[in-house]
């Protein structure tokens, strides 16, 4: 068996890239969108990519302008989706004014009409979010603003929408040093005490609040007897890791599935070197080795020595003839 090292739990943040194409331009003068997102590595419910019917597909827009000491709404939450350009239903012409647009989408999806986050919208305030909780979708958002437009001269270039995630994701990768006859278990993987629900102002997280339940994982179990297991991505709200913790239970079983030790792990900080808080568009892995040591510090691997009897020498004489003398 392998000699085993206790490991503790690190942690690593991915800052996410950035692509800056521009997509189909217009040339009539009906306002008009463009929109992408940084390129990345998919994963979970991920929205990258810069528009595709299997991609990024969808978002709600609202946008507005000032013109003469009043400010006009003329787009209230308006879908805009993708086939081969970005398009919308009822189109909307550029007039002359300060303009501002705001977007996000929710996992290519609007908010649910009842019983969800809500979003709210203002030419000064902008587009605010309310008690958005966290679940399995990425949420993206886009603001920009287009001062100075004057329609008679305007060439109908669309808004170029640059998405960013509001969101965190945080995944855990497990491996192990166990013997490859014994298989290793993790299950019930969830964080136990993070805020899930707040109100996003335009520019920050803010009214941060737990939900009723923690954020669990899955309900499977996760198989890392091939030495290293990495755990799908979750999306968390940013927050301190102050105070954070995750719990999940190992066990382990011989290759007839009987059990040979398990732990249940609770209360495992989350807030540890260089990660003392979890920021919007950064994915955290957060890393643990599964030992005998860990697991069970009076785990004693059964041990073999052997030794070999020396031959017995016939000592009545000389030897023994097996031929009658004459």
């Amino acid at each position: 068996m392998k000699r085993l090292v206790m490991c503790g739990v690190a942690a690593l943040a991915l800052a996410g890239c950035t692509q800056s194409e521009v997509l189909n331009i217009s040339s009539d003068r009906a306002i008009g969108f463009d929109a992408y997102t940084g390129k990345g590595t998919r994963a979970v419910n991920d929205i990258i990519g810069g528009g595709s019917s299997s991609g990024f597909n969808k978002f709600i827009v609202y946008g507005s302008y000032a013109a003469s000491d009043k400010n006009t709404v003329v787009f209230d939450g308006v879908e805009v989706s993708y086939s081969s350009s970005w398009t919308y239903t009822n189109e909307q012409y550029w007039q002359t004014g300060d303009y501002k647009f705001a977007a996000y989408s929710d996992g290519n999806s609007a908010f649910p009409e009842t019983d969800g986050p809500t979003a709210s919208y203002t030419h000064d305030g902008g587009l605010q979010i309310q008690n958005y909780v966290v679940c399995e979708k990425d949420l993206i958002f886009a603001t920009i603003e287009k001062p100075g437009v004057d329609k008679s001269i305007y060439d109908g270039t669309p808004v170029n929408l640059t998405f960013s995630h509001l969101l965190s994701k945080v995944k855990f990768t497990f491996t192990n040093t166990f013997a490859d006859n014994l298989k290793v278990e993790v299950s019930g993987l969830q964080i136990d005490n993070s805020n899930t629900k707040g109100n996003y102002s335009g520019t920050a997280w803010t009214d941060l609040s737990a939900n009723t339940t923690p954020i669990i994982y899955d309900n499977k179990d996760v198989n890392a007897d091939d030495y290293t297991h990495t755990q799908e991505e979750c999306y968390v709200l940013p927050q301190s890791t102050t105070g954070l913790t995750a719990s999940f239970t190992v066990t382990v079983k011989d290759e007839l599935g009987a059990e040979v030790m398990s732990k249940n792990f609770t209360g495992v900080s989350l807030n540890v070197t260089n990660v003392s808080a979890w920021q919007n568009g950064y994915a955290y892995n957060y890393t643990a080795e599964l030992t005998p040591a860990v697991i069970d510090p009076n785990a004693k691997p059964i041990q073999f020595t052997a030794t070999a009897d020396t031959w017995t020498e016939n000592n009545s004489g000389s030897g023994t003839p097996i031929i009658p003398q004459p």
